[in-house]
């Protein structure tokens, strides 16, 4: 069913979710590489990479909302699963339907605050404590991956509301 409901997606909803989730592979890829360099360094009395931590909250936050519209396109998640094996095949789609639903809901208001609010903080003149980021650089492509995920999960809610019993 996996492969089912990642090619029933519009095709531009499939590129643009396999491109986020390569870019947050390549994020979790430099922030390992990152982390490992500043531990070494440090651990030898070499050097310490300044603003590692603001990179690294920011990056883990990018990693997060662009991989997220592949988990829901693929049914990737981890799921503690009480009921389904219970309940009648139609009745499992309709509920982990509803529950598509209402991430994305979720996600659309969460997006939105991200957004604003990083807005918001930029306008004051808020900038990170190390590096002197604006909140911005982190805040709107995270506000976009939620927005991209909750349209995934509201379309995989949809296309699972359709699927035959």
């Amino acid at each position: 069913m996996t492969a089912d409901i990642m090619s029933s997606l519009p095709r531009s909803l499939q590129i643009v979710i396999r491109v986020m989730a390569l870019i947050a592979g390549a994020f979790l890829l430099l922030l390992m590489a990152l982390t490992v360099i500043d531990i070494t360094a440090r651990s030898i009395g070499l050097f310490s990479i300044y603003g590692i931590i603001e990179v690294s909250q920011g990056t883990l936050l990018l990693i997060a909302c662009f991989g997220q519209p592949w988990v829901f396109a693929t049914h990737g998640h981890i799921v503690v699963d009480l009921l389904s094996s219970w309940l009648p095949a139609r009745a499992t789609r309709i509920l982990d339907a509803a529950g598509y639903f209402f991430a994305g809901l979720a996600l659309l208001v969460l997006g939105w605050y991200v957004a604003v609010g990083g807005w918001e903080m930029h306008q004051v003149g808020e900038r990170s404590q190390t590096l002197g980021l604006s909140p911005l650089l982190f805040r709107l492509p995270a506000a976009f991956g939620l927005f991209v995920s909750a349209i995934s999960a509201i379309v995989v809610a949809a296309r699972l509301r359709r699927v035959p019993a």
